[in-house]
């Protein structure tokens, strides 16, 4: 048994070695982002205290620790998501302590790690310099330690539970420092765990309740107490009117992609063609072992056991919750429901509920089919996402991967024929002038802003646009084209009688 173990250890820990060089190597590669730009030079780069700004764009959190590490390190693309990198750093590990506590074979456990660290969804955050990955993270480390704390399970003290719960509080408050868009999702996360402990060991929960709220309140009012206290009104913009349109966002942002780079013709064309089957089949599978799991809820017994059914129950629960919450709130006030990124953690929730279901052990041969088939499930999703891997583009900014080799093609044409003045598309605008604060720039002035309609300022002769909405610009002004990315259409292109220009 220990070999086996030991064999699965190695197998497991190499997996998240995998994905950990995966995320430095694309923090250290791609270019930044417009919002990335917009973070730093809003929020971190200004000597004024700008991070306490109450802003839906300032993830406080990440950015006081991103002003740190520029302000240490020097700024740079990389430095700038340190703090994303170290939020993903927590969930990975977290991510690896909870796969450990579930029983099941390896099969299962390698996949249930693949899927939860591997999905392009995921990736995505754990890297970019936004407040996503440090809430996603700190999220997972709360869920870590409430299932370490399961697994000590009616044994443990109530001084032990009230550490873990104010371990767990801590951890919450921070996911939301670092992402208001979390608030109701780590409350329902804590409750869900408060809740299953006081019904299966019927403790006097005061203690418990106050170890779960105190240590998280202080925490939240330490850091973002001000900033939430003058929140203005009209901040929140952002979001789905209904809870189809949310979870549909999830999942076209979790099956993003296969990347015909990494995966030959053949195997493009599959996984092109299977993703829209994955969701539904899973869906399928889980409520058929869902339904083998209840019916059969009284012989499950074991510790592993219990804390698979645990893990479900506060993933299901947390999940439910959240979602029923933010419908109210869209119902009463008309808060805009999650989408895409703000609805980051109910990816982790559900396959969480997922794998935990199917680890539970059912003797029954129907317990055992159900079982291969969740794996199975588990299994294909893994496999798909391995071959979404990427290194040099975000989902959501896909348009600004090849902004930073843009900024330095504008650095040569400054010093080859004194460029100084250029006005850009609103998508790398803000970038432009973000690499301009921190790397060699000559004489090149900051970028001046064109406008989402494809109309530029008056009086320049370069300019840096998106052609799928530009083209006419180009036409209408009879500008020259002398730089283009077929990939992501963004183009330089200049007016006449400017003579020969390097390439």
């Amino acid at each position: 048994m220990r070999k086996y173990a030991s064999r699965d250890n190695i197998i497991l820990g190499a997996t998240v070695l995998v994905a950990l060089s995966c995320l430095v190597s694309r923090a250290w590669i791609q270019s930044l982002t417009i919002d990335e730009a917009d973070t730093y030079l809003v929020f971190v780069a200004r000597t004024t205290p700008s991070h306490w700004v109450p802003a839906a764009n300032n993830h406080v959190l990440n950015s006081l620790l991103m002003r740190l590490f520029t302000t240490v390190f020097g700024p740079s693309a990389f430095t700038m998501r340190l703090p994303a990198l170290l939020g993903g750093l927590l969930y990975i590990t977290s991510v690896l302590a909870v796969v450990r506590h579930i029983s099941g074979g390896l099969l299962l456990r390698w996949s249930l790690t693949v899927c939860l660290i591997f999905s392009p969804f995921v990736m995505d955050y754990l890297v970019a310099a936004r407040g996503y990955g440090l809430a996603v993270g700190f999220l997972m480390g709360a869920v870590a330690i409430g299932v370490e704390h399961m697994t000590r399970a009616p044994a443990a003290s109530v001084e032990h539970e009230s550490l873990a719960f104010a371990f767990v509080s801590g951890l919450l408050a921070l996911s939301f420092c670092a992402n208001f868009s979390f608030a109701i999702a780590d409350g329902s996360i804590g409750l869900a765990f408060f809740l299953w402990t006081w019904s299966s060991r019927g403790r006097a929960p005061i203690r418990q309740l106050i170890a779960l709220t105190l240590p998280g309140a202080a925490v939240a009012i330490l850091i973002v107490g001000p900033v939430v206290a003058s929140w203005p009104t009209g901040e929140l913009n952002w979001g789905a009117k209904s809870i189809a349109e949310t979870c549909r966002s999830v999942m076209r942002a979790s099956l993003f992609e296969p990347n015909p780079y990494f995966l030959n013709s053949w195997v493009h064309f599959c996984f092109e063609h299977v993703r829209r089957f994955l969701f539904p089949l899973l869906g399928v599978a889980v409520t058929w072992r869902l339904a083998i799991v209840i019916r059969g809820l009284g012989a499950v017994r074991s510790n592993t056991g219990y804390c698979s059914i645990g893990l479900a129950s506060v993933s299901a629960g947390a999940a439910v919750a959240t979602i029923l919450v933010h419908v109210l709130l869209h119902r009463i006030w008309g808060v805009l429901l999650p989408l895409d990124r703000t609805a980051l953690y109910l990816f982790p929730l559900f396959f969480l509920f997922a794998g935990s279901v199917a680890s539970v052990g059912v003797s029954s041969r129907m317990g055992a089919a159900s079982a291969r088939a969740m794996t199975g499930m588990l299994l294909a999703f893994a496999c798909y996402f391995l071959g979404c891997l990427r290194l040099t583009y975000f989902q959501e900014w896909e348009f600004d991967a090849d902004v930073k080799n843009v900024y330095q093609k504008l650095v040569q044409y400054n010093r080859a024929v004194g460029l100084k003045r250029v006005a850009a598309n609103w998508r790398y605008q803000t970038t432009l002038n973000c690499y301009r604060s921190f790397l060699p720039h000559g004489t090149l002035e900051d970028a001046a802003a064109g406008t989402a309609a494809g109309t530029y300022p008056k009086g320049f002769e370069w300019y840096v646009i998106y052609l799928p909405t530009d083209e006419a610009f180009v036409d209408s002004e009879k500008l020259t084209i002398v730089y283009h990315d077929s990939v992501t259409h963004v183009a330089i292109a200049i007016g006449s009688g400017l003579g020969s220009i390097p390439q």
